[in-house]
């Protein structure tokens, strides 16, 4: 290693931390509300980091490590900074002027050196704006903190960027003062020579590991070496003694490697070193800003934070059954009750995009893989204008960006199914994604039934889904993508011989269903700079829906869906930004449907089977329906600490050809730096289902339903990894379609009414949300709902219990990492118990042969409460190239037998709760590479 001294003032410009900001993002203001304790905390961290860093040992190094303004791509290796509005810095700053600082004399004339660690603010148009000393020199009084402050404000860079926007920064620089090196020396001097290089990729996932210092000290010395590795991991040492070398690599959330190499003469000595994480945490490696918090309740989880949640079976979206506002379903069927409106009335989508369902059958599985899923946002109620079409709660899934920097992927196996999924790029900026999952219940039951079983499965419980993904961005302005899926669901039983307590005519026969739907969607996203931000996207797709039950009852529907979005988003100041969209839906509905019976099961009807009215059938075989939308909202900060939302949508249906408008209005205002008040009310509209508006079964005169929300509540920050969040909600319903007595005119003909639009619905309470966010090993979460859901029938005078009321819904999720990659996790929920319409004898009808059962009051029963316990415990292994993770979970592990439906005998004289799932353990085992 040389000795040099060099003739001038030397600048080592070494990059420590950016922190950007966007001088006219209404993005950031927004979330400044909202977030103004995070970001102190976010500050706080980084300078103590800053501060621990500089407090280390400055050794002598190879000037090429150290010499010179950087350049921007080295810099960007050892940054992992983010703006306030997730976009990251794409361009960093590039020194462009440089000024001398003048030697202080009384240093000259000792002949000392030193270096001084200045903090520079670089503005938009990169001149240096502020000048602070981080760490001054230990030789006080020479006066090299003065010149350096005084030469560094001449300095002038070329500004840092996110996408085409220039943005202001703040860097760390070293300024180094060095004496001048005599003639003779420098014409001795060698170009230097690399004899020791290497890369680090982190364990088992093999990713590169930029920002890492590399120590090496030569056994022969006393002195030692060091360097960072650059974004593609890879360091390099010059003119290093032959010999044995001690290498120390450290860095936070990685244990620390130590070994020794030995340096040959004339050679040159390459190694990759695998350095492994401390522990498989996801938030050692995810840092994203939080987004602007614009609506009163929320829910945002991010699949980082719940893939290991217990009864999941590691699924992010299945955690939204323990999320406030949301009733528990019988079986743990994929339905999603929120705040008592009917599961027909929320809405589930991917990016926005609407999809018939999110869970295969009884929510064993999400349709989408962990890995494709960035987040989850749920909106119980009062959901902005960008939905539309439901009077219950969105969940809407936020696909990731993937950018994988090689091909990789996964193979998991468990009791329940096998799933596979692979990422990689195909160019520059091009990204392939394939996932596949197939279920093998059908195997496992069939092996397991004996032949002379009373139950067999022609085809047993099977599910599968595919995912096809292509990202293409060809500037950070531009993103396009194209994402095709599919999800199948199919189960057949056969009866051989009724139970002696079942209904004959209900169970002999085959039974069964089949559901499964396409989606295939392309998106377009321009972000030129902070101030725009547009989102296009188109989507075609196909649902297939069968049912049947023996004779009596077939369902055989195909819904082939088109829709177009379009959304403008544009930040007009400080204070006032504004979005602006269509949502264009175009439905066509072909098939059948034959039911005895009345029809189908509508809420509140009795869950009882006979099979003595003929059967009626219908045949849906509409032309194109036309559901086009538009809506506007503005984001208005009159005051810093107030924020003020309002927005309209207005829809047309086709179907009961009409016209609504839909204002809704949410207000958010910082009572303190902790302490957010929030309130919002709205207005939702949606139509009736295909069945109710039908001539056969139902009334085609129905018009569409509506429901106000409101909303009121609070967040809390306690303290920075505690909050806790508190709404009271009360939706009103009305214009629901609801059984009817009379008759109606229709086409000059009297024909009955069967629904009317006089159902009308309640729904009030409070729900609770206290949240523990990943520190310290520990994360989770305690939520609790009150609330009383109520329905007031055509001709009733009295409201009477929604059919999924439940007072109390209280979960408690906790997870907690152990030593040596052990993670174990919990989930308890308590609810109170189903309502039920009991059925107090039964009447035997000669001309059907079968018995009808004497209907009471329309549930005002309820089941025992129900209470279960999940737990989950995952083991991980690295290995150089390659992750395993075995995990076990076990749902109902204390095994209670939970009542879940009141269950009759054939003459209605005998009543007993069916029980619910018994202990159920899931064992698997996922490999990554």
């Amino acid at each position: 290693m040389r000795n040099i001294k060099y003739k001038r003032a030397n600048v080592w410009f070494v990059f420590v931390v950016a922190i950007a900001c966007t001088t006219n993002s209404m993005a950031q203001t927004s979330e400044e509300i909202n977030t103004k304790e995070t970001s102190e905390i976010a500050t706080e961290q980084n300078d103590k980091a800053l501060t621990e860093k500089n407090e280390d040992k400055i050794v002598e190094s190879d000037e090429s490590n150290l010499e010179g303004p950087i350049k921007p791509e080295e810099t960007a290796a050892a940054n992992n900074a983010t703006v306030d509005n997730e976009a990251e810095i794409t361009k960093l700053p590039v020194q462009i002027k440089y000024f001398e600082a003048k030697y202080p004399e009384k240093a000259l004339a000792e002949k000392i050196e030193a270096v001084v660690l200045l903090d520079l603010e670089i503005d938009k148009n990169g001149k240096v704006t502020k000048v602070e000393v981080v760490q001054p020199t230990e030789y006080i009084g020479y006066g090299f903190e003065e010149a350096a402050i005084e030469a560094a404000k001449q300095f002038e860079f070329e500004p840092a960027q996110v996408g085409e926007e220039p943005i202001a920064v703040r860097i760390t620089y070293k300024y180094g003062f060095t004496l001048a090196v005599p003639e003779e020396v420098k014409q001795i001097e060698k170009e230097p020579v690399a004899n020791f290089t290497g890369k680090l990729v982190e364990r088992g996932k093999r990713t590169p590991l930029a920002g890492i210092r590399v120590m090496v000290r030569p056994s022969k010395l006393d002195t030692g070496f060091e360097t960072m590795s650059n974004k593609e991991g890879r360091f390099e040492f010059f003119d290093l003694p032959v010999g044995e070398l001690i290498i120390i690599i450290e860095a936070e959330g990685y244990y620390p490697l130590q070994t020794s190499e030995n340096i040959v003469a004339g050679e040159k000595l390459e190694v990759k070193y695998y350095i492994e994480r401390t522990s498989d945490n996801p938030y050692d490696v995810f840092v994203a800003a939080k987004r602007p918090r614009k609506e009163v309740v929320r829910q945002t989880i991010t699949a980082h934070e719940i893939d290991r949640v217990p009864g999941t079976f590691g699924d992010p979206i299945s955690v939204v059954k323990s999320l406030p506002s949301v009733a528990r379903m019988p079986y743990g069927l994929g339905i999603i009750i929120s705040r008592g409106a009917s599961y027909e009335d929320s809405r589930a989508a991917i990016g926005g995009i609407e999809v018939p369902m999110i869970f295969h059958f009884f929510a064993l599985r999400s349709v989408l893989p962990t890995n494709l899923i960035d987040s989850l946002d749920f909106y119980p109620g009062n959901f902005p204008v960008y939905y539309g079409r439901g009077i219950g709660g969105v969940i809407d899934i936020k696909l990731t960006d993937v950018k994988p920097e090689r091909t990789h992927g996964y193979l998991e196996l468990n009791l329940a199914d096998a799933s596979s999924y692979v990422e990689t790029p195909i160019s520059d900026n091009g990204t392939l994604v394939l996932g596949l999952r197939r279920s093998y219940i059908d195997a496992v039951l069939d092996f397991m039934i004996p032949d002379d079983a009373t139950t067999t499965f022609s085809t047993a419980p099977r599910y599968y889904d595919w995912q096809l993904a292509y990202n293409f961005r060809p500037s950070p302005a531009h993103k396009f993508s194209a994402f095709i899926f599919s999800s199948d669901d199919s189960m057949k039983v056969i009866s051989k011989t009724p139970s002696d307590d079942m209904d004959p005519a209900a169970m002999s026969g085959r039974a069964g269903f089949d559901s499964r739907f396409y989606r295939g969607i392309l998106r377009y996203d321009y972000k030129p700079d902070a101030t725009i931000d547009n989102e296009l996207q188109l989507a075609i797709g196909k649902d297939i829906n069968k049912m049947y039950q023996g004779e009596q009852f077939r369902y055989d529907i195909d819904v082939i869906t088109i829709q177009l979005r379009e959304r403008l988003r544009l930040i007009c100041n400080d204070n006032l930004a504004a979005s602006i969209g269509v949502d264009y839906q175009i439905v066509q509905i072909n098939g059948s449907v034959r039911s005895a019976g009345g029809g189908p099961l509508q809420e509140g009807d009795p869950m009882y089977y006979y099979s003595g009215d003929t059967p009626l059938s219908t045949n849906y075989k509409n032309d194109w329906l036309h559901n086009p939308a538009l809506f506007v909202e503005l984001e208005w900060k009159p005051v810093d600490d107030l924020l003020i939302v309002p927005g309209v949508r207005l829809d047309y249906f086709d179907q009961p050809n009409q016209l609504t408008a839909d204002p809704r209005l949410t207000i958010r205002y910082n009572i303190t730096d902790k302490i957010v008040a929030k309130a919002a009310s709205g207005i939702y509209h949606q139509t009736a289902s295909p069945d109710q508006t039908d001539e056969a079964y139902g009334n085609p005169d129905l018009k569409t339903e509506r429901s106000i929300h409101n909303s009121v509540g609070f967040e809390w920050q306690v303290l920075a990894m505690l909050s806790i969040d508190v709404n009271g909600f009360y939706n009103k319903m009305d214009n629901l379609a609801g059984r009817a007595s009379g008759v109606a005119e229709r086409n000059g003909k009297v024909v009955p009414k069967i629904y009317s639009n006089e159902a009308k619905g309640r729904a009030y309470g409070v729900d609770l949300m206290v949240r523990k966010e990943l520190s310290h090993n520990l994360f989770g979460w305690v939520s609790y709902t009150l609330s009383r859901s109520e329905r007031l029938d055509p001709g009733a005078k009295t409201y009477r219990l929604f059919d999924i009321d439940q007072t109390h819904i209280l979960t408690l999720v906790a997870s907690y990492k152990l030593p040596r990659n052990w993670e174990i996790g919990i989930r308890w929920q308590y609810t109170t118990g189903m309502t039920y319409i009991p059925f107090n004898k039964g009447v035997f009808v000669s001309d059907e042969d079968a018995y009808r059962p004497v209907v009471g009051e329309i549930n005002n029963k309820r089941l025992g409460d129900f209470h279960q316990l999940d737990v989950r415990i995952d083991k991980h292994w690295v290995f150089d190239k390659w992750l395993l993770n075995v995990f076990l979970d076990l749902q109902n592990a204390y095994n209670r037998t939970n009542p879940e439906m009141m269950s009759d005998n054939y003459n209605y004289t005998q009543h007993k709760p069916t029980g619910g799932l018994p202990i159920i353990p899931v064992f698997g085992i996922r490999a990554e590479m």
